[in-house]
């Protein structure tokens, strides 16, 4: 079967989400710098930890997205479950994230060709199996 045209936005949804978060991995250690270089000893320590532990979130958010996306684009099953776990982590960026988010996430529940692609069963519409009459 060939991709649905929203598992395909998705997926490049996904890739760009990894690209930004390339993007913010460069900001947060532009602010790291700034910080080595102005803040006083304690509070440096105390910045470093903190903008550490943001690299670390936002590297793992990236290469997230960046899996969730490959996934995507080759139908693998285990992708929709992890899209929308992406998904759910988009719901808290406001407001545009939390838009994307619910999209996605009504997208993988509603939409028939995309359960389909990835290997669902679905049923027939009771009004199609109702017999004709003649």
């Amino acid at each position: 079967m060939s991709r649905p045209d929203g598992v395909t936005m998705i997926s490049v949804w996904s890739w760009i989400g990894s690209l930004i978060a390339l993007l913010g991995i460069g900001g947060l250690a532009i602010a790291m710098i700034n910080v080595w270089m102005e803040a006083p000893t304690d509070e440096a320590i105390i910045a470093t930890v903190a903008l550490g532990m943001a690299v670390l979130v936002v590297i793992i958010y990236g290469i997230a997205s960046l899996v969730v996306g490959f996934g995507l684009w080759k139908l693998k099953p285990w992708s929709r479950g992890a899209a929308r776990v992406m998904a759910i982590l988009q719901l808290i960026v406001v407001p545009f994230g939390t838009i994307v988010g619910i999209m996605m996430l009504v997208y993988f529940a509603k939409n028939k060709n995309a359960k389909i692609a990835f290997g669902d069963t679905i049923e027939p519409d009771p009004v199609d199996t109702m017999p004709q009459a003649t």
